[in-house]
């Protein structure tokens, strides 16, 4: 999968209210600027993106993990799994 790794930052470039995430350790690249009425929340949301899908890959990994060890559990790891790979194939654009 090909992102922008990050890290992104989300700055206020025109008050009240005009979000934009950037990358770049001098957040000069722009990456997107909000439009609607959840700016903020939103250019946080994109922000945490990387973070977020790293965290799901490890989740997805470690559960993948316990399944194969815990047996009396793999109908409840196998459930979590399905979501996991669901959830991280749509983040992928599968």
């Amino acid at each position: 999968m090909n992102y922008t790794k990050g890290e992104w930052k989300v700055y206020l470039v025109e008050k009240p209210n005009k979000w934009m995430v950037c990358s770049g350790k001098d957040g000069i690249d722009g990456i997107a600027k909000m439009v609607d009425s959840n700016q903020e929340a939103n250019a946080n949301l994109i922000a945490a993106a990387p973070d977020m899908y790293e965290a799901l890959r490890l989740t997805r990994d470690n559960l993948q993990t316990l399944s194969d060890a815990a047996i009396h559990y793999k109908t409840t790891f196998s459930t979590n799994l399905e979501i996991l790979n669901q959830t991280l194939s749509k983040a992928e654009g599968k």
